[in-house]
Order: C-alpha cells, then structure tokens, then sequence
C-alpha cells in the first residue's frame, strides 16, 4: 500500500541523526494538506482586506502583507502559485504595480476577476496596458480616489467589450478639487491654473449596451463626467452619482424619465449632483425602486423632495445633510441638526407617520443617524454631518420627536450619542411624544467614571420616574414593558442598580409594572478608539449578583448577561 504523502517519517535508530528534510518534513505545519493551506492563504487574505477597508491604523500598501506566505517554503508558494481563487480578487494601493498586476491575471488563470486600484498617482497606462487584453474576464472594476491625470489609456480601456462586468466604479481624488472655473478660455492648452495646480478636466466616454451586457452597479464619482447620452442598461441595479459632473444642463424631470427607462433599477444614490429643478412637480421614482439615498446642503434636499410626489412606504430613503460653511469665517449653517433637511410639506414622506421603530445611532463623532423603520421592516434614515466644533448643541432625542411625532412609535432605542448629552427633560419631552412605547433599549451610551454628565441611562431612569406625571396626570409611559440599559463600568453598577430599583419601585406605587428588564454588562477601554472588553468569568458573575440582588424582586424577568453587539444593524444593512 502506498505511503500518503502526509504520513511521518520512519522512527530513526538511536544515536542516529535526522536530515534537514526529514527535520522539515516532522514539522506539523508541512504535513498540512493543500486544502487547509488554501483555507489558511484566505483567511489571511480576507483580513489584510479588512485592514484596508478599514484604514487603521494605516492600511499596509496594497495586498502586500499576504504575500509573505508565498516565502515560507517551496511548497506554500506551490500551492498559492496553483490556486487561481488567491488571485481572483486583485487590489492595488497608490502604486501602480504592474507586476503584482500581471502575476494576479496570470495565476488567476481563466478565472473572472475583481480589480480594485485606489489613490494610485501618476498615469494609468501601463496599467491599462496590461489589463486590456483580459478585459474579457474583468468581473468588477473600481478605480477609485485616483490622484491621476484623466488620460487616453483608461477611456480607450472602458471602450472594450466586457461580457463578464456587474461592477463598475470611477471616481478621482477626494482632496483635490475640479478648477474649471479657474481655466483661462483663450489657452485651450493651459497645463496649471492660476494658482500654479494641475488642471483636472472631467473624466467622460459614453458606453455601448453591447459592452457590458451584464453591468448590475455603476457608481460615477469626483471628476467623473455624466450626460444623459449615456445608454439604458437593461440589467443596471444599482446607479451611484457623487459629485460627478453634469456635462450640460440636465434637469431633474429629464434624468427621472430617463431612469424610468431601466427596468431592473432598485438602488439610486445621488450625493452632491446639481440637476435643475426649475421646471416640474410631483416627480416620481421609478416604482422598481427599493432604496434612494440622497446627500446634499439641506436646503437643496428640501428643495429637491418638494418636486417629488409622495414617496412610496415601502421605498427604504436616506437622506444625509452635508456642512455648509458661510463665508466670511466659514462658519457652519445653523440650525445644523439632522431634520432641517426635510421638506416642509411632510406628507411627501408618509412613512415618516408608519414608523414604529425609532433609532438614535452615531457610528463616528462626525456622523448622526435619526432612524425610523416600519413594522413590516422599511426604513428612513435621517442624518447629519457634524461640524467639528458644532456652533451649537445638538438634541438627538428632540430630532426623533420632531420627525416621527404622532406616528405609532412602540419601540425607542439609542444604540450611541458620542458625547452629545441626552438630559432628564429631554428623555420627558420624548417620552411624552410616544405614549405607546412599550420597549426603550439604551445599548450604548457615554460614561465618564468621574462624572455621570453623559450616562443616558441614569437621565432615562430619573424621566421615568412616576412621581412628575404628564399633563394629563397620566404615568409616563404606561404602556412600557421591556427596559434594555448597557452597563459599561463595574465601578458604576452599585449606583445604576440603586437608581433601577428606585425607578421600578416609583412605577409600581403608580400601578406600572414592568415585565422584563435586561442589563448588558460590559468594560470599555478608552483610547483613540474606544473598544469593548470581554469580561472575565469571575467578573462576570460579580457584577451580575450584583444587579440580581438589587432587582430580582422588582420585576417578573430580570435578564443580566454580557453585552454582545445587540443594536440594530447600520441602514445599508437594514434590507439586504
């Protein structure tokens, strides 16, 4: 019988000394099979990916880092080498590198491919040059943030015949801006503007159906030309617009007939996109519409939905106010909170009056969610940019209050507000807005061990005591049955299980009871990014007697348990 190539080497006689290959070969990690290596080969692959998506805390230049696998040995770079599923998904950062191009087609055999170059400088034909003859097999193209002169290699490479292609992006650098006003018309040839930085002309070509006949998602960004000469893809899902340029004067109505055209279209995102809105009204979305993100200065998003007609309720919208900066300080635009971005006439978002959900999340300091999803699972988003230094104080409850007042809101939850205050009277004057709330959930909140200035959850305590009753003398929220409040700090849980039990206590005297109670317990490390510990056993359960003899009298179900990442997910996530 044949010996399997993994098997150990024969036991060797005493005194007697191995070879360097039989020393290699005893070693656990070369008797692996192929198959493991590749799951080994892509786990690595995936969290170098995941590094630079993430960009922290500096993203390693390109794919690079993966690539030391091949050099460990003979046979681990065999077996990468052999594996076309390694080199299928190609990603090159700033540096233009050929040669990683080049062995990533070659290696990926006739496999389709996914190319992805981001903040590359300097020109793009050699790139090109060694891409176009696999145009064929390009399954998903992204150049993205290039810091590129737009030139004649990357417009002669989007005109070839691409029958493999669902994904197309294009954009240019973010931080450098488009200077056509700065050209002087009588040099045709000017190579800088006045100010001595290169010009950056729009990027434009017009595509043939027959291209890319399975094109699903285009997303045209900075510097990138649009026109409505642009041909109806059949198959498009998905058309992403930001800040790219209108070559013409296009107008709103126009665009919308043209979209209408396209029978598959379920996503449109528009950021920063100047269409003229000087003529029509009670414009619609094509009614294959699923999910419509808009992102401008407030005015314009207000200005751009009151063209519309009523919006569908089962149509996910997202709209996100940019700063706008006033000259001559560069002062923000007041007010700057999220809902200065809806129209006045609200009947154009009915769904604003269906939620029953509603949702404060903050995923960056710079960055505020107000959200509202329906009970059959459509959603609004309403955000915010936040300037750095904001010109005043921002009230996310108060925000919730104003956009979904009166609509049967049953469930409230704050999933983060960074360091922006939720006070006792502002956690009243939203309670008193949703009478039927029968769930609150605080599942991230602001803790400062010294100071209790931000913790939400002890102003929603002190709101929902019983003893101030509304204006009607009725108890606040006497519909609540379920309470859902985080415990960052071991140091603090003595208080906050001493101020639930005096809050439960008050609702009962008042005929309130509540049916269940959960506590998430969880240690944060600060830092430049605030992380989240896992707890240890004994810590664990030290805390939770804690809250178990202060509450377990109090309510039918008490529910103490460490915290896992319980909140809703983000709104590109809510119906995928």
């Amino acid at each position: 019988m044949t010996t399997p190539s993994t098997s150990l080497p024969p036991s060797r006689m005493p005194g007697e000394r191995d070879s360097p290959l039989l020393q290699e070969q005893r070693r656990a990690i070369h008797r692996l099979p192929n198959e493991i290596l590749l799951e080994i080969f892509q786990y690595t692959q995936e969290m170098v990916k995941q590094m630079v998506r993430s960009r922290y805390p500096s993203p390693p230049k390109s794919c690079a880092p993966w690539y030391d696998l091949l050099r460990v040995c003979k046979r681990w770079s065999v077996v990468a080498r052999g594996s076309p599923v390694l080199w299928r998904d190609i990603y090159i950062w700033k540096d233009l590198d050929t040669a990683l191009l080049r062995y990533s087609l070659t290696f990926s055999g006739e496999m389709p491919v996914d190319v992805r170059i981001s903040r590359a400088e300097g020109l793009l034909d050699s790139a090109m040059n060694v891409l176009a003859p696999n145009a064929h097999r390009v399954r998903s193209l992204k150049l993205l943030e290039l810091n590129v002169s737009p030139d004649f290699s990357l417009a002669l490479f989007l005109y070839h015949s691409m029958p493999l292609l669902e994904e197309l992006s294009l954009g240019w650098d973010y931080e450098v801006h488009d200077r056509a006003n700065n050209l002087d018309p009588l040099n045709p040839n000017q190579q800088e503007d006045e100010e001595g930085d290169p010009i950056r002309y729009p990027f434009f070509w017009f595509p043939k159906i027959q291209q890319f006949p399975r094109l699903a998602y285009l997303s045209l960004q900075r510097t990138t030309g649009f026109s409505l000469r642009f041909p109806v893809f059949p198959t498009l899902r998905c058309l992403e617009l930001s800040y790219c340029i209108l070559l013409g004067d296009i107008a709103l109505a126009d665009f919308l007939t043209w979209l209408a055209q396209h029978p598959m279209l379920e996503e449109l995102s528009i950021t920063r996109v100047p269409f003229s809105l000087a003529a029509g009204s009670s414009l619609r979305l094509p009614s294959t519409l699923r999910k419509f993100t808009l992102e401008d200065f407030p005015l314009c998003i207000s200005a751009f939905l009151s063209k519309m007609a009523p919006l569908p309720t089962d149509l996910n919208v997202r709209v996100i106010r940019r700063c706008r900066y006033l000259p001559p300080n560069g002062t923000p635009e007041t007010p700057i909170t999220a809902v200065y971005s809806l129209p006045l006439d609200r009947t154009i978002l009915p769904i604003l009056s269906l939620v029953t959900t509603v949702i404060v999340h903050m995923r960056y300091w710079d960055i505020y969610d107000i959200v509202g999803r329906t009970s059959l699972g459509t959603a609004i988003c309403i955000s915010a940019w936040i300037p750095e230094e904001p010109p005043e104080i921002l009230d996310f409850l108060g925000d919730l209050r104003s956009a979904f007042e009166g609509a049967p809101v049953s469930e409230l939850r704050v999933e983060s507000h960074d360091d922006h205050r939720l006070s006792e009277e502002r956690w009243r004057n939203a309670l008193l807005a949703f009478p039927d709330l029968r769930k609150i959930a605080v599942t991230d909140t602001y803790i400062d061990c010294d100071d209790d200035y931000m913790d939400a959850c002890l102003y929603l305590l002190k709101a929902l005591r019983a003893s101030v009753p509304d204006a009607q003398g009725h108890t606040l929220c006497a519909a609540l049955v379920v309470l859902e409040l985080v415990a960052d700090h071991s140091s603090r849980d003595a208080e906050l299980a001493q101020e639930i039990a005096a809050c439960l206590a008050d609702r009962a005297a008042h005929g309130v009871q509540l049916d269940e109670l959960r506590i998430l317990l969880t240690a944060m490390e600060d830092g430049w990014i605030t992380r989240r510990l896992r707890l240890t056993k004994p810590e664990l359960l030290r805390r939770r007697a804690v809250y178990v003899e202060a509450l377990q009298s109090s309510v039918r179900v008490l529910c103490v348990e460490e915290w896992r990442d319980v909140s809703d997910p983000p709104f590109e996530n809510l119906y995928k």
